[in-house]
């Protein structure tokens, strides 16, 4: 291995939003430095920093805690971390530890501009969109608005377009209903990540939570009684979980599936592949 991947360099780049740029690999001997660093920078109430990672060549679990630990600082002291240059390793790992969510990344409109044509989801790049509402029919519709903002941006098909919005849709009135009990005084959360090829939707109520495993089948009382949310969710999503750590926590998962467009050299006639 030679010296320049084994070791880490950092640089730094001060201004009011600092740049930290981290060379080489980030690995549990050495996150050390990743601490120093966030500790010298917040010490001073610099608490908006950019941390470049286009020349990490690697990084193991301790560094991804290192960064994990000081997103979190920063956000307590009203700021952010963003992460900029990520590779695919990197991006990877954030997203099956679900840290991508402390994270700002990329812009919408950096999003827009990534649209790929290879036929998968290019996996450096990730968006978060996190906010919350108010537990009324009216919040909900503005929160299904604002994602479709954001899920509209991808290049996916309409179908799945169309079934991340019923199954937010879903999610949203369960909360509504059952999380909040209808109380309007009540906040619901929202995330959107983009990432590693997928979409990853979450929803959060104050709710006291239940036996997602109890939920009977559906039949047509249960249509007729408007309770057909999570057989629909789970119909229409690649995965549903359900968490309860303060509250109630719905997470619904989309594999993009990227509509690639290719003209045929017969007859010129455009069509669509379906990439999964």
């Amino acid at each position: 291995m030679s010296e320049s991947n084994a070791t880490l360099k950092i640089g730094l780049l001060e201004g009011e939003n600092p740049t930290i740029k981290l060379s080489g690999e980030v690995l549990f001997h050495n996150k050390h430095k990743i601490n120093e660093i966030f500790e010298e920078l917040l010490e001073k109430g610099q608490a908006c920093i950019r941390v470049d990672l286009s020349e990490t060549t690697f990084m193991d679990s301790s560094g991804l805690s290192a960064l994990i630990k000081y997103a979190i600082r920063a956000s307590e002291a009203g700021g952010f971390v963003e992460l900029a240059g990520i590779s695919p390793q990197v991006s990877r790992a954030m997203m099956l530890c679900g840290a991508a969510g402390f994270f700002a990344v990329r812009t919408g409109e950096e999003l827009y501009n990534c649209h790929s044509i290879l036929g998968y989801w290019p996996d450096p790049l990730w968006h978060v969109t996190q906010f919350s509402v108010p537990a009324t029919t009216e919040a909900a519709s503005e929160a299904r608005r604002r994602v479709v903002e954001v899920i509209e941006m991808l290049p996916i098909t309409e179908s799945d377009i169309d079934d991340a919005k019923f199954a937010l849709g879903e999610a949203l009135a369960n909360a509504i209903k059952h999380g909040c009990r209808y109380d309007e005084s009540k906040m619901i959360s929202v995330k959107c990540i983009v990432g590693s090829g997928r979409l990853t939707l979450e929803v959060t109520d104050p709710g006291e939570g239940f036996d997602p495993k109890r939920v009977p089948p559906p039949s047509v009382d249960s249509m007729l009684e408007g309770g057909m949310g999570i057989y629909i969710m789970r119909s229409l999503m690649d995965e549903v979980k359900f968490s309860f750590n303060a509250g109630t926590t719905v997470t619904l998962i989309k594999k993009l599936r990227v509509r690639v467009k290719e003209q045929r050299k017969t007859g010129g006639r455009e069509t669509v592949v379906v990439a999964d």
